[in-house]
Formats: C-alpha cells, structure tokens, sequence
C-alpha cells in the first residue's frame, strides 16, 4: 500500500483528534442496529444483514466500512437479542469490532419502549509507516504500527408502533482509551480515544393507499470535538416490495437509496452518494450495498410489511 499523503493524513488526524469516528451509513433506515442496540429483536424475526460501504470512491485512504450483524427476539417476547462484526478502514487506520447486545422491551398502550446495551472488543491499529510525513522529525514518524485491544459499550432506547419510531443511543460510553502516550513537537502529551457519540432518529410512516407508503426519517449525529450532522430521507414503499428515497446530509451531500424486496425474506439495498461540498471537491460519490434476510423463527406469527 502505498503511502497516504494530503488530504487523507487530514481526515485521519481529524479521527484521532477526536471527530467523528464511528462508520456512516446512507441506509442507516436499514441497519438500525448499527447505531442503536435497543433495536435488536424489534423486527419479530431472526434478521441477518450485511452491509458494504466504499465512501469517496477512487480517493486513496478513504473509509471502506464492512459490517455483519444477526438479530431476534427470544420466545420471551420481552428479550431480545444480537451480534454484529464490523470492520472500518481509514488511511493507516484500520478498526475491528465485536459486539454482542442485549434488547428488554415493554408494552405500551400504543406500542412498545426497548432498551438495548451493547457490549464487546474494539482491536484498533494505527500503521504510522503507511503516512508520509513532511517533517521526518514528527514524532509519530518512527512508531510504526500499534494499537490496542479495547472493551466498549453502547446504551441506547427506542420506541415503536407499526408506522412510526422514535430513538436515542450513545456508542463508546466508556470513552475507550489506548495504551499510546508520546508527546508532540511542543512537548504536549497526545493520547488517542474512542469518543463517545450519540444519535437520534425519528421516522414516521403514512399509507396512502395500497401500493404506496411515504416515510420520512431523520438521524441526527454528534460527537464532541466534531460539528453535528443532520441527515433527512424522504422514501417511498411502492407495492410493498421496492424503497426509492433521496437522503440529504447537512455535511455536503445527497444520497439515492433503493431496497428491493424478494418473497418477504430477502432484501437488497443500494445507496449511491453524490458529494458536493468538502471533500466532495476532490471525490465526488460514495457506494453502499447491503443484504438482508428475514427468517420468521416463531411460526405462530406472521410477518406483516415492515416500515423500519
């Protein structure tokens, strides 16, 4: 791999300074689990998912984010719970993650309020030698590779009916911190952490008749250290099989999305990113592709179309 110069040594020095260092999705509508762990068992099915994002595409060290998760509700109708494996790389930076989550959830008049916490290992490496450095000095310059095998936690809640959901969730808030301690050129201590962030989403869905439904949604991200980001998504569900939404990001870009459904089990997901703003003068689209299976685990049950 050759070495990471220009902007890139900026986005990764942005991460370790603190800004936003968990992955992004575009179909975040899709993989909610991925932000917040109350959601795990909420689809009333075993749900398995894969998800691929190649973020500014053709710019060398940009993010490549691949992530597996599995969740379900138990036959305590109350519990449920997940797993998900994650994979994040960034420049010189490359992030494994395992996390296994616990869901309780309570009935309510109108629907049902789920608490979720998320717990696991986060192996992160930071390989020095993969930046080239104007000053040969940096003191970054002669660590070669480290990094540190860290345990993390994320709480989150969520409430939902059929046709709306509401959710709060904080990831790394233990504020996970490596065992790497050198000083910079003024002589000032640099340490590097897992900062906490905290997401909010709200969607809500309305029928207008029966073959189309309109859902707009909203998640709203911040990180201290880090501006925050609003992302807005307006989709339709037409025939109750295909999603067609447009996203738009307060950093700087527009996201198309498609999910196309295959006999009530298999889903398949497209996200193209088109950036306008930041860095989206030197790269200018972002790819995500994601695979869904539903298998309905509890046979006295049956599956009815899912808005989220």
């Amino acid at each position: 791999m050759k070495k990471i110069k220009g902007l890139c040594i900026g986005l990764f020095l942005a991460t370790i300074a603190a800004a936003q260092q968990d992955p992004q999705y575009s179909m975040y509508m899709f993989n909610q689990l991925g932000i917040n762990p109350a959601y795990a068992g909420t689809r009333d099915a075993l749900s398995a998912n894969l998800f691929y994002r190649n973020q500014w595409t053709g710019f060398e060290g940009a993010p490549v984010t691949e992530v597996f998760n599995v969740h379900a509700p138990l036959r305590n109708e109350h519990v449920g719970v997940g797993l998900q494996i994650a994979e994040d790389q960034l420049g010189p930076t490359k992030t494994t993650s395992v996390m296994a989550t616990y869901s309780y959830k309570l009935k309510l008049k109108r629907g049902k309020l789920s608490f979720g916490l998320s717990g696991g290992l986060m192996d992160q490496v930071i390989n020095y030698s993969l930046i080239d450095y104007q000053d040969k000095s940096d003191a970054f310059a002669n660590m070669g590779t480290v990094g540190k095998m860290m345990p993390s936690f994320d709480f989150g809640v969520y409430y939902y009916t059929k046709s709306f959901y509401i959710g709060y969730s904080a990831t790394h808030i233990n504020s996970p911190q490596y065992a790497i301690s050198t000083t910079d050129t003024a002589g000032k201590a640099v340490k590097a952490l897992i900062m906490s962030h905290h997401f909010f989403t709200i969607g809500k869905a309305w029928v207008i008749n029966d073959n189309l439904v309109f859902r707009p949604s909203l998640l709203f991200k911040v990180v201290a250290g880090a501006p925050g980001s609003l992302d807005l998504d307006a989709s339709f569900l037409i025939k109750k099989t295909l999603w067609l939404g447009l996203t738009v990001r307060s950093s700087g870009s527009l996201a198309v999305i498609a999910q196309y459904t295959i006999h009530d089990k298999i889903r398949i997901g497209y996200a193209y990113d088109i950036n306008y703003a930041g860095i989206g003068l030197y790269a200018r689209s972002s790819n995500e592709l994601f695979l869904g299976y539903d298998l309905n685990v509890f046979k006295a049950k049956t599956l009815s179309t899912r808005y989220f």
